[in-house]
């Protein structure tokens, strides 16, 4: 658990409570209903998979959950099953922006990712600014992960552009969004904001039943100090 915290935690996180006033508001069925709601079983080519969520030291909940597995099914997806999980930290507009994500971003990912498809390979970015790393990859794995990366790439746009003039906001605020791509072969993680998400790798020892974790970052902080983003601030 330790190892775990200090991979998705920042020395000092005031996120991180163990009650909250939010907590107190809700009754007893609303907590049994949304934990069984938020355990779901996996159907065939899905994955097992559940999540939490609290508000922290807020007095309302601003985050918004998206999970869907599997997102296509592998003889839609010519053999390969695809899930996608997203996870949506809103901040200043009561929720708004981060349930929208929530709600749109699979559709619209799925409406670019078969788009892309239409493109010939060679016409995919595969320079060296490619924000994909493939280890011990082959032509194939390069372009097949390129085809996700720009149809995520679209898809933040796309939503970006669609809250920015959406009449139902009211109140100025965000997200930030941290969303996860599972194949039988790649896990792809594109993160906007400081959201994070690792992978827990454990394992058991032969001689004992004692299990050790290692946590493995699959993001990094999207914030100003990087320089990147900071080249990309200063432009604007």
């Amino acid at each position: 658990r330790a190892v775990i915290e200090f991979e998705l935690f920042s020395p000092g996180d005031r996120s991180v409570c163990p009650h909250t006033p939010a907590t107190d508001r809700m009754t007893p069925h609303k907590r049994a209903q949304r934990q069984q709601q938020n355990s779901e079983q996996s159907d065939e080519q899905s994955l097992n998979y559940a999540y939490s969520e609290i508000p922290g030291w807020r007095v309302d909940m601003e985050d918004a959950v998206a999970c869907h597995s599997p997102l296509l099914t592998s003889a839609e997806n010519d053999g390969d099953a695809i899930s996608l999980f997203g996870v949506f930290d809103g901040h200043g507009d009561g929720g708004f922006a981060s349930k929208f994500l929530a709600r749109e971003f699979a559709s619209t990912f799925l409406h670019h990712y078969r788009g892309n498809h239409t493109i010939s390979s060679d016409k995919m970015n595969t320079s060296s600014e490619s924000l994909v790393t493939v280890s011990s990859s082959t032509d194939a794995d390069v372009i097949e992960c390129e085809w996700y990366q720009a149809a995520i790439l679209q898809t933040c746009l796309d939503l970006d552009e669609q809250l920015r003039v959406h009449p139902g906001r009211l109140r100025k605020g965000g997200s930030t969004a941290i969303v996860c791509l599972v194949t039988s072969r790649f896990i792809i993680t594109a993160n906007v904001g400081d959201c994070r998400a690792i992978l827990v790798d454990q394992t058991t020892a032969q001689e004992s039943s004692i299990s050790s974790a290692k946590a493995i970052p699959l993001s990094v902080d999207h914030k100003p100090d990087l320089p990147g983003e900071s080249k990309r601030a200063v432009k604007a």
